[in-house]
């Protein structure tokens, strides 16, 4: 059976995981259909993207369905493609001069 899930937008990570530790929610970083298992870095409970500064973690609720938790602390921006996730400054041409060299 293939994997799904929704996401949810979190407001204040730190809050957010100090309550699922409260509660005993286990929470991971990778979903069961990860296939790029460093992505996100290496914390096996929450993942972190560099060029948006993104973390992501999932947990399951009592039925067994998957949620993606997410929080982007640099917030949305419009684009010519539409909405997108906001990217630090200067990372993506960063990333492409070090790939030339």
């Amino acid at each position: 059976m293939p994997s799904s899930h929704f996401a949810l937008e979190v407001t204040d990570w730190d809050a957010m995981l100090a309550h699922l530790d409260v509660l005993g929610i286990a929470h991971v970083r990778t979903s069961a259909a990860g296939t790029m298992r460093t992505i996100g870095g290496t914390d096996p409970y929450q993942g972190r993207r560099e060029d948006t500064g993104e973390h992501d973690t999932y947990i399951h609720d009592p039925d067994g369905n998957m949620i993606e938790l997410v929080y982007h602390p640099l917030g949305i921006q419009a684009s010519e493609h539409g909405p997108r996730w906001t990217q630090r400054p200067g990372f993506v041409d960063a990333a492409y001069q070090e790939r030339e060299r």
